[in-house]
């Protein structure tokens, strides 16, 4: 029962982990009047930064080939240069985000 309950938790992370990777918005192609939100600049960098690594388990609640998360044997935990969670993005990346977004968008 109890390894259940923890696999059935992992899954959970697993879910929200892939939701969070999958609904990063495009911002690049789409032109917005009003300022885009901090949720969204952290959906986006975090979303960059897994799509940047080439293997499997960029993150610890990234699935394995067996469907299970990758846990310690990320290479965010082996690592620690991948951004998984909203705590790993400072203030500083935001803004440079930002500005990243307004200069692409100059270009235009």
């Amino acid at each position: 029962m109890k390894r259940r309950r923890r696999n059935f938790l992992a899954s959970g992370f697993v879910a929200l982990g892939l939701a969070l990777a999958f609904s990063a918005p495009s911002f690049a192609e789409s032109e917005q009047a009003e300022p885009i939100s901090d949720v969204d600049i952290w959906r986006a960098i975090i979303h960059e930064s897994i799509a940047s690594y080439p293997h499997l388990c960029p993150c610890p609640y990234s699935p394995n080939r067996a469907g299970r998360a990758c846990g310690n044997r990320s290479a965010y935990s082996r690592v620690g240069k991948l951004t998984c969670y909203v705590t790993d993005i400072s203030d500083d990346q935001i803004e440079a985000y930002r500005l990243r977004l307004r200069a692409q968008a100059s270009l235009r």
